[in-house]
């Protein structure tokens, strides 16, 4: 915001009450705000329009004020969009860890990206087999698996929060990955799966990128204003 003389100001706030802070955010004439877990689904029943990839993935992080009518978006889906493009080999297949917000987020992405193949695991079958099957209904090929042992050439994108507490060993073994087309970790730090992917010379995606591409745009649904993607990217990642 200073970069572009903007008058706006992003702060952070811990709540409880999602109904509430919908409400005061209309009250008090605030811009918009960004939505994090546990809210993601809970906060779509607030907003007077979601737009239509939100919809899709059931999930919302970004919500703009537009004179009081609150507008749901996803931007986690442009975020894993913008990060898979940069990747410099060409991927149809992915294996999706997590079958939460985050997970039906990246798999709209993938849909996007033009995918084929979409296989998810998660610890609770029952969800993960709900995705794989509103996946199917879009005309991908998809099923929920409980291994990816024997699997390869596919993208691996760990949609879970393995990964958050360092000492967190993400389990797959170093045959999996080395199966794996590229290695793709949502969470921020540098992970233990991106850790072995990297030893064993796989492609890595990050997800401190990931989180860059996503608050780029957000920055320009809440400002309105156009800016040079990749300039900015760079801007980001010096200032870290």
């Amino acid at each position: 915001y200073q970069k572009h003389n903007l008058n706006f100001l992003y702060k952070s706030f811990k709540v409880d009450d999602i109904r509430s802070t919908m409400s005061g955010i209309i009250a008090l004439g605030i811009r918009g705000c960004s939505v994090s877990m546990p809210f993601k689904r809970d906060v779509i029943k607030y907003l007077y329009e979601i737009d239509e990839k939100a919809t899709r993935a059931e999930s919302v992080n970004t919500i703009v004020n537009n004179h009081g009518l609150l507008k749901g978006y996803n931007t986690d889906i442009f975020g894993v969009q913008e990060t898979i493009k940069n990747l410099s080999i060409a991927c149809s297949k992915a294996i999706v860890f997590g079958a939460g917000c985050t997970a039906r987020s990246a798999c709209e992405a993938l849909v996007s990206l033009d995918f084929k193949e979409i296989l998810i695991i998660n610890r609770t079958v029952s969800k993960a087999e709900s995705l794989s099957s509103s996946l199917r209904k879009r005309g991908i090929v998809s099923r929920s698996i409980n291994s990816i042992s024997g699997l390869k050439d596919f993208m691996l994108i760990n949609c879970t929060s393995i990964g958050t507490q360092l000492s967190d060993r993400f389990p797959v073994s170093n045959k999996d990955i080395l199966n794996s087309s590229a290695i793709f970790d949502v969470v921020c730090n540098e992970t233990d799966l991106i850790k072995r992917a990297k030893s064993l010379n796989v492609s890595t995606l990050l997800g401190k990128d990931m989180a860059i591409n996503q608050s780029l745009f957000q920055f320009g649904l809440y400002t309105g204003y156009e800016i040079d993607i990749d300039a900015e990217r760079r801007f980001i990642k010096e200032i870290l």
